[in-house]
């Protein structure tokens, strides 16, 4: 039975269950990669360059700025955008914190590199030496 094989979550709710950083939920199919993603304030993702998908955000909680190709768009709950891919992109959450649901084709996992070969990865604006699993 399909019915068997639907995926759900309360998202708000592992939203006010949580008070973590970074990607707090995430489900993957063949063909989809699904997460919800939280910033505290003054926290996001710095510039980058995903070259591989398309990406929907789906913004739910909070404030914040998401800039593509150098536009800015300011982030609310209901805010939605299709973030091409090729385009340099980065968000940054507001004074209230930024959580969002991230959805995009899913695609090859990275396999571990030569760091001087590595291509570089999303990186925590509050930790700018740790990566980031978020799209």
């Amino acid at each position: 039975m399909l019915a068997d094989q639907v995926k759900h979550a309360a998202l708000l709710e592992v939203l006010g269950s949580s008070t973590g950083s970074g990607a707090l939920w995430a489900f993957e199919t063949d063909d989809l990669d699904c997460s919800l993603v939280n910033w505290n304030s003054g926290e996001g993702v710095v510039d980058h360059v995903n070259s591989e998908v398309d990406v929907l955000i789906i913004v739910l909680q909070g404030d914040g700025t998401l800039t593509v190709d150098g536009s800015q768009f300011a982030l609310a709950p209901s805010f939605t955008a299709l973030i091409p891919k090729g385009a340099t992109r980065s968000i940054a959450s507001g004074s209230r914190g930024l959580a969002y649901a991230s959805i995009h084709k899913r695609r090859k996992r990275l396999m571990p590199t030569d760091p001087a070969t590595r291509m570089p990865q999303q990186t925590n604006l509050r930790n700018p030496a740790k990566p980031t699993t978020s799209p």
